[in-house]
Protein backbone atom coordinates (compact mmCIF):
# COMPACT_ATOMS: atom_id res chain seq x y z
CA UNK A 1 0.00 0.00 0.00
CA UNK A 2 1.14 3.42 -0.68
CA UNK A 3 0.87 6.05 1.11
CA UNK A 4 0.60 9.91 -0.04
CA UNK A 5 0.33 13.21 1.60
CA UNK A 6 2.48 14.85 4.24
CA UNK A 7 6.38 14.18 4.62
CA UNK A 8 5.69 11.08 1.87
CA UNK A 9 8.26 9.34 -0.54
CA UNK A 10 7.87 11.07 -3.42
CA UNK A 11 9.77 9.09 -5.80
CA UNK A 12 12.74 6.78 -5.53
CA UNK A 13 14.73 4.46 -8.01
CA UNK A 14 17.63 2.06 -8.09
CA UNK A 15 19.60 2.56 -11.47
CA UNK A 16 23.54 1.31 -12.49
CA UNK A 17 26.06 3.17 -14.11
CA UNK A 18 24.06 3.33 -17.81
CA UNK A 19 21.51 4.71 -16.31
CA UNK A 20 19.27 1.74 -17.01
CA UNK A 21 16.58 1.58 -13.55
CA UNK A 22 16.37 -1.86 -11.92
CA UNK A 23 13.11 -0.79 -10.40
CA UNK A 24 11.18 2.69 -8.97
CA UNK A 25 8.63 4.65 -8.29
CA UNK A 26 7.40 7.71 -10.30
CA UNK A 27 10.44 8.30 -12.07
CA UNK A 28 10.13 8.53 -15.58
CA UNK A 29 13.61 8.21 -16.59
CA UNK A 30 17.12 8.81 -15.89
CA UNK A 31 19.97 10.55 -18.24
CA UNK A 32 22.97 9.51 -18.56
CA UNK A 33 24.84 13.19 -18.75
CA UNK A 34 28.60 11.57 -18.98
CA UNK A 35 30.89 9.38 -16.42
CA UNK A 36 29.19 9.59 -12.77
CA UNK A 37 26.57 12.07 -13.70
CA UNK A 38 23.01 11.21 -14.01
CA UNK A 39 19.83 13.47 -14.51
CA UNK A 40 16.66 11.84 -12.71
CA UNK A 41 13.22 13.16 -14.11
CA UNK A 42 10.23 12.30 -11.76
CA UNK A 43 7.06 11.36 -13.46
CA UNK A 44 4.95 13.98 -11.84
CA UNK A 45 6.61 17.51 -10.99
CA UNK A 46 6.59 18.81 -7.66
CA UNK A 47 8.21 22.23 -6.23
CA UNK A 48 11.62 22.44 -5.34
CA UNK A 49 11.05 21.82 -1.90
CA UNK A 50 12.14 18.33 -1.40
CA UNK A 51 14.68 16.49 -0.30
CA UNK A 52 16.95 14.14 -1.90
CA UNK A 53 18.72 10.94 -0.22
CA UNK A 54 21.02 9.28 -2.27
CA UNK A 55 23.29 5.94 -1.66
CA UNK A 56 25.97 4.07 -4.17
CA UNK A 57 26.92 0.54 -3.92
CA UNK A 58 30.44 -0.76 -5.84
CA UNK A 59 32.03 -4.54 -5.92
CA UNK A 60 35.07 -3.67 -4.15
CA UNK A 61 36.66 -0.61 -1.96
CA UNK A 62 38.79 0.68 -5.28
CA UNK A 63 38.36 4.50 -4.44
CA UNK A 64 36.71 4.87 -0.66
CA UNK A 65 36.72 8.97 -1.06
CA UNK A 66 34.36 8.98 -3.56
CA UNK A 67 31.44 11.85 -2.51
CA UNK A 68 27.57 11.61 -4.21
CA UNK A 69 25.63 14.89 -4.34
CA UNK A 70 23.45 16.59 -5.73
CA UNK A 71 23.93 19.92 -8.14
CA UNK A 72 22.10 22.28 -6.55
CA UNK A 73 22.05 24.18 -9.98
CA UNK A 74 19.95 21.39 -11.16
CA UNK A 75 16.79 21.21 -9.01
CA UNK A 76 13.79 21.94 -10.67
CA UNK A 77 10.28 21.06 -10.76
CA UNK A 78 10.35 17.22 -11.16
CA UNK A 79 14.40 16.92 -12.34
CA UNK A 80 17.73 17.35 -10.75
CA UNK A 81 21.58 15.85 -11.50
CA UNK A 82 23.19 13.55 -9.55
CA UNK A 83 27.10 13.64 -9.56
CA UNK A 84 29.53 11.47 -8.23
CA UNK A 85 33.50 12.75 -7.71
CA UNK A 86 36.26 11.13 -7.06
CA UNK A 87 39.67 12.38 -4.86
CA UNK A 88 41.61 14.04 -7.68
CA UNK A 89 38.16 16.21 -8.89
CA UNK A 90 37.23 13.52 -11.43
CA UNK A 91 34.02 12.28 -12.03
CA UNK A 92 33.39 8.05 -11.88
CA UNK A 93 30.38 5.16 -12.39
CA UNK A 94 29.42 3.55 -9.53
CA UNK A 95 27.46 -0.68 -9.74
CA UNK A 96 24.29 0.88 -8.65
CA UNK A 97 22.82 4.23 -7.22
CA UNK A 98 19.95 4.64 -5.17
CA UNK A 99 17.81 7.25 -4.60
CA UNK A 100 14.59 8.23 -2.39
CA UNK A 101 12.69 12.22 -2.75
CA UNK A 102 11.00 13.20 0.07
CA UNK A 103 8.43 15.86 -0.10
CA UNK A 104 5.62 17.32 1.35
CA UNK A 105 3.31 17.60 -1.87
Amino acid sequence: MAYFGENACRAWTKFNGSGSQSDSYNVSSIDDDGVGIFGVNMGDSTNTNYCVLTGYSQQQRTNPNRVLFIRRDSIGNGAFDVEINIGHGGTADVDFYFVNVMSDN
